[in-house]
């Protein structure tokens, strides 16, 4: 690692070219090794092949985190119509090395047909590229070593019968994704710059792969980001819309306006200082640069995304763009007891955010209910809790007490709604759980801010 550190200390990247064997680690640990499960179907022929191969004095090993928990992953990797199958594991005998077993299918019998020694004890999680443009996947995985808890990413390809090793780094995090439109993916992988052995930049880096999966070193390029945040998760990508400003407009368009260009964006949220952030990573095409719009250069740091709250950056209108989540407090709390909901924000090109949806969330009570627009207008909504009763109300400013009641939620039994006379008359019914009948009332029908039926039903979710 010292080795990645001191040629690449700029943009963390180390090139590495390998047949079928890397370094080796001891585990710390291997009596905390998960033992084999019993597979079937297809999986208990892989099993068998597997076994046959390896033998019966194996572990296999899990990734944590990702889409692929499984130590048995399968993919199309070759681009044939068939997929493959990869093995994690270890092997005692050789004090826990961890390995990545290649198996082919041929003539309807499973085979093992390579097998790569990594630089981990455990893996974070496996990703599957297309790096190539050449529908080929390259498997991209995060190694953990457990004897210092230091994270190594290597991509693997499959070639000419061996498991070969075409990039090496460590990481906090990455990503894959076709950022630039063209027709191959990117590693975009978070990554420190060190010097002197302390790590004094944090960088996010995109490297892109020539047609036989070898990085091209011309073609990386880095954006900083924050330093101080951890556990780092990626949310996912989505359409960013940004200003392509180039010298060329600026010295002789500069009274038009830039062209509004879009870019795939990956969100990554992290923790920071026991609070959260999102970090959003683009590439700009106009400029050939990677961008990190929430990292400002002045203070080093990314608070425009700051909040208490550790909710997950998401597409929540399945619009195509990704959402960040924003805690906003509402009117009438008291400092000890703020009581807050959830502005989900959208990035536009200028740097401005705008509300996309604000959604009230009841822990307590199970449900979350989207805001009407003219509630989020003004910030003037408060919400009381009495009874197994909800009251959504304005805030008066100018008395600094509770004005008109706008809307009402209770829960009762569902014996008391069968028996209740009156009851379907007065209130809108909104589901049943927890063996309760989530009724609604409005209590304002004349106010811009009143609350439509259709506005309710729609916004109203059991949780």
């Amino acid at each position: 690692m010292n080795t990645v550190r001191r040629i690449f200390a700029i943009i963390c990247i180390m090139f590495i070219s390998v047949l079928s064997t890397s370094c080796s680690v001891v585990s710390a640990d291997p009596e905390s090794l998960i033992k084999a499960p019993s597979p079937t179907g297809e999986l208990a022929d892989i099993l068998k092949a597997f076994s046959k191969y390896v033998g019966n004095d194996y572990s296999l090993i899990f990734p944590r985190t990702g889409d692929y928990t499984s130590a048995y992953v399968m993919n199309d990797i070759d681009a044939d119509g068939q997929s493959e199958a990869f093995v994690f594991y270890k092997l005692k005998k050789e004090n826990y090395i961890l390995h990545v077993n290649l198996l082919k299918k041929e003539k309807n019998k499973w085979k093992s047909v390579a097998d790569y020694s990594t630089s981990g004890t455990d893996i974070d999680k496996v990703i599957f590229a297309d790096l190539s443009g050449t529908y080929k996947k390259s498997i991209v995985i995060g190694f953990i070593n457990s004897v210092d808890s230091s994270r190594s990413i290597e991509v693997l390809s499959y070639s000419g019968g061996y498991i070969q090793c075409q990039m090496q780094n460590s990481y906090v995090d990455f990503a894959c994704n076709n950022m630039d439109n063209d027709s191959e993916e990117e590693i975009v992988i978070l990554c420190d710059e060190y010097r002197d052995n302390l790590a004094v930049k944090r960088l996010a880096v995109m490297c892109n792969f020539d047609n036989d999966s070898v990085l091209i070193r011309n073609e990386i390029y880095s954006a900083e980001i924050d330093r101080s945040a951890s556990d780092y998760h990626y949310s996912g990508a989505g359409i960013i819309e940004y200003s392509a400003v180039s010298s060329v407009y600026n010295e002789v368009v500069a009274n038009t306006s830039p062209e509004i260009m879009t870019a795939s964006a990956m969100y990554f949220d992290a923790v920071k200082n026991e609070e959260y952030i999102t970090e959003i990573i683009y590439f700009d095409e106009s400029t050939k640069t990677l961008v990190a719009p929430m990292y400002d250069t002045k203070t080093s740091s990314n608070d425009l995304t700051l909040r208490k709250y550790g909710k997950t950056s998401k597409d929540i209108n399945s619009d195509g763009s990704i959402e960040i989540p924003n805690d906003l407090a509402l009117s009438g709390s008291r400092l000890e007891e703020t009581v807050y909901a959830t502005q989900w924000m959208k990035l536009y090109s200028d740097g401005s955010f705008m509300d996309v949806m604000t959604v009230y969330t009841d822990d307590e009570y199970k449900f979350s209910m989207t805001f009407p627009d003219s509630w989020i207008d003004d910030n003037n909504i408060t919400v009381t809790h009495y009874n197994n009763t909800i009251t959504f109300s304005l805030w008066d400013n100018s008395s600094n007490r509770k004005g008109v009641d706008l809307l009402e939620i209770r829960m009762i039994s569902q014996q008391s709604w069968d028996t209740s006379s009156n009851a379907s008359s007065q209130y809108i019914r909104l589901g049943t759980k927890y063996g309760k009948v989530y009724l609604a009332r409005i209590l304002e029908t004349e106010n811009k801010y009143s609350i439509s039926e259709e506005q309710l039903v729609n916004g109203f979710k059991l949780k």
